[in-house]
């Protein structure tokens, strides 16, 4: 069972991998804010953090990232829309389903970011997470 977890972990990873060198299609125009690098924390889960966040002129954007857990096989992909400095997006993992968010708030200096996420799974955990501008 372990052995099939980690090659199911490996391939996420190598998908993961291809879609980073294929690069990620950002509408013309954006501007990458920055990366920012933290923690997450649930009763469940904890671990770091990072993500990349993107403006277009119109004020609206995007941000792409991931949660590790220090837990053993725990990683989730993170991806969503930025309205002002308002985010929200979806999480994705091998453990959970449809319906799990992710939503925070950039902070007006641009230098921190933080906010809670829910994830559809058993247990269903809630948590907090917050990063900095590296």
């Amino acid at each position: 069972m372990n052995t099939h977890r980690q090659l199911i972990m490996m391939g996420l990873l190598f998908l993961l991998a291809i879609y980073g060198c294929g690069g990620a299609s950002l509408p013309q125009g954006a501007q990458k804010i920055g990366h920012y690098e933290g923690t997450f924390t649930s009763p469940l889960l904890s671990g770091p953090c990072q993500m990349d966040l993107y403006r277009l002129p119109d004020g609206s954007g995007s941000f792409d990232g991931s949660f590790q857990g220090t837990e053993e096989d725990v990683f989730f992909t993170i991806k969503g829309k930025m309205t002002g400095n308002h985010l929200e997006g979806t999480v994705f993992g091998e453990d959970v389903f449809g319906g799990s968010t992710v939503s925070g708030d950039l902070s007006t200096d641009e230098n921190e970011v933080s906010g809670t996420f829910s994830l559809n799974a058993p247990q269903s955990p809630k948590g907090t997470w917050e990063a900095r501008r590296k």
